[in-house]
């Protein structure tokens, strides 16, 4: 069973004047560990991490993007400026529906719990 593709997962990482995609939708068990052994951050901390620009995830993402498109650069010769605009979505129109739609089930759900009628 595949899971649901998130837009919002899927970026553009600009380094070094070249674009490269991170689909952090496609993290492998693989990429956890080198994530985990590099880091110490976890599946759930790098991929908050980095939509948060968290730093150390930050770094590994990129790292990752270049990895993946087979340039093979140390992690800690990997740096980025704090502020910049090395990093976007992939689609932001896709993203921003499927955002809207996230926005609208959760509306449909009633929060309240069920309760039975006294009498």
């Amino acid at each position: 069973m595949a899971l649901e593709h998130r837009p919002v997962w899927d970026f553009i990482v600009t380094y070094d004047g070249t674009e490269y995609p991170l689909d952090l939708n496609e993290l492998t068990k693989r990429e956890e560990i080198l994530c985990r052994k590099k880091t110490a951050l976890d599946r759930q901390e790098f991929v908050r991490g980095f939509l948060e620009d968290d730093p150390e995830a930050t770094l590994f993402g990129v790292w990752l993007a270049l990895r993946r498109a087979g340039v093979e650069v140390p992690l800690d010769d990997v740096d980025l400026p704090t502020f910049g605009d090395w990093v976007r979505l992939a689609d932001e129109a896709a993203a921003t529906e499927w955002l809207r739609e996230q926005t609208e089930t959760a509306d449909e759900v009633d929060p309240t719990p069920a309760t039975e009628a006294t009498v």
